[in-house]
């Protein structure tokens, strides 16, 4: 059995988004990002370079702040909520809110590199965040979802979060 099979956990039930962290001790692969039929696993190890206590405290801080944008965010408005963290690159939700008071989400990248800036304090990057690009993996593919939904969600990985 390989670290990721021996260290999965269940994506909090009844959620459509979720943020899962699988410590496996290597800092890579270990969280989980799920978004309708889309998973996408990440490495945790900026997470854990990140100024605050602990990777578990990183991770709730971006769930934190996923929280603010999505209550804040005004109807034709475009939010980016960041999970993945590489050297040269991350990975973002383009989170654009409809008259209808939900999101389309769709998964995407930008060549901000992981290093430059923590987890725990994305959201000037976010909000100047220019080159957003939607890869060849996940064109076609996006979620629409209630604002209240992905509030309810954000929460539910929250709480997963504290149980591990």
């Amino acid at each position: 059995m390989n670290l990721v099979e021996q260290f999965r956990k269940p994506t909090p039930e009844g959620s459509e988004v979720s943020v899962i962290w699988e410590p496996n001790g290597t800092l890579h692969q270990d969280i989980l990002l799920k978004a309708g039929p889309i998973v996408r696993r990440c490495d945790s190890y900026y997470y854990d370079l990140d100024h605050v206590a602990s990777t578990e405290e990183s991770i709730k801080s971006l769930l934190n702040q996923w929280t603010k944008l999505v209550k804040s965010a005004v109807v034709g408005e475009t939010i980016y909520l960041p999970y993945g963290f590489d050297d040269e690159y991350t990975e973002w939700l383009k989170c654009d809110l409809l008259p209808e008071s939900s999101f389309e989400i769709i998964f995407g990248m930008s060549h901000t590199e992981g290093w430059s800036f923590m987890p725990s304090d994305f959201i000037q990057i976010s909000s100047e965040l220019s080159d957003f690009e939607t890869t060849d993996l996940y064109k076609n593919n996006s979620l629409t979802i209630t604002q209240k939904k992905l509030l309810e969600d954000i929460e539910l990985s929250s709480q997963a979060l504290e149980k591990t």
